[in-house]
């Protein structure tokens, strides 16, 4: 095989490497999806993400102070994506909750009490 082809090729795969990269904060964290279906927390730190036409994953981040609507079960709908959390306190369903702290990769809310 030609050697030009070679580095053209590593060139590219390392570019497309560059590009999945994605950098998560202490306050965020990524709710990864795939179909609908939750399936982790990533973050803090460095995280790959992978294209549209080779995965149908979606990444969705999940900040401190966000708020969303419980569904019940441990449940809640957090900037569209349902993930898994776990309450500070009693929560009823189709109560607003807030995010509180990430601990051990899970999210901890509370009743969110924003003045009307």
């Amino acid at each position: 095989m030609n050697p030009e082809i070679i580095l053209i090729l590593a060139g590219l795969v390392f570019l497309l490497l560059l590009l999945s990269i994605r950098i998560c904060k202490d306050t965020e964290r990524v709710a990864v999806t795939n179909r609908g279906n939750f399936k982790g927390l990533r973050g803090p730190g460095l995280y790959l993400i992978m294209p549209h036409n080779v995965s149908t994953a979606t990444y969705t981040k999940v900040r401190l102070n966000d708020t969303g609507i419980n569904i019940g079960n441990g449940w809640a709908e957090i900037n569209g994506v349902n993930v898994p959390i776990t309450p500070a306190e009693t929560l009823n369903t189709d109560e607003k909750i807030k995010v509180r702290a990430f601990i051990n990769q899970e999210i901890y809310v509370i009743k969110d009490q924003c003045p009307i």
